[in-house]
């Protein structure tokens, strides 16, 4: 059997799909930093040291917020086409799924980074590569259960 004829079959075992859903975070996780790192250098800059820390936690959240938005749309295109099989819900009700998913770890992320840069004065950077880290895996856990049909 040739892998692509198995890329998004029913039975494809977990650790297969998540790798899968890895390659695509990872893709997404780019797209997601590379429009944070606009947003933070030339539109609402948040990543200057000189900046307070609460002036930054805040910045770095609004430019959290957007880049995540834009990165949830292309996550939700490849994930329908390359990681989960569509089918639990009418597409409708699944792309609500998905987006609440997202909204319910963007909460998260944004949580972790407000904790991390005005409670312990960590550099805007690591608190955002460990926002992301955590919620990785309630992502995937969720769409897999959740919003899609496997």
């Amino acid at each position: 059997m040739q892998p692509s004829s198995n890329w998004r079959a029913r039975d494809t075992r977990p650790l297969a799909q998540f790798i899968r859903y890895g390659i695509v975070g990872a893709s997404a996780t780019v797209l997601h930093l590379v429009i944070l790192t606009a947003l933070s250098k030339w539109v609402y800059p948040s990543i200057d040291p000189d900046l307070a820390d609460e002036v930054r936690a805040n910045r770095t959240s609004i430019n959290t917020v957007i880049a995540f938005f834009i990165a949830n749309i292309y996550t939700y295109i490849i994930n329908v086409r390359y990681v989960f099989v569509p089918g639990r819900h009418h597409r409708a009700v699944e792309l609500i799924a998905f987006l609440s998913v997202s909204a319910l770890s963007l909460g998260l992320q944004i949580l972790i980074i407000q904790v991390l840069i005005r409670g312990f004065g960590a550099p805007t950077w690591p608190a955002t590569f460990v926002a992301i880290g955590l919620t990785a895996v309630v992502n995937y856990l969720s769409r897999r259960f959740l919003v899609f049909k496997g």
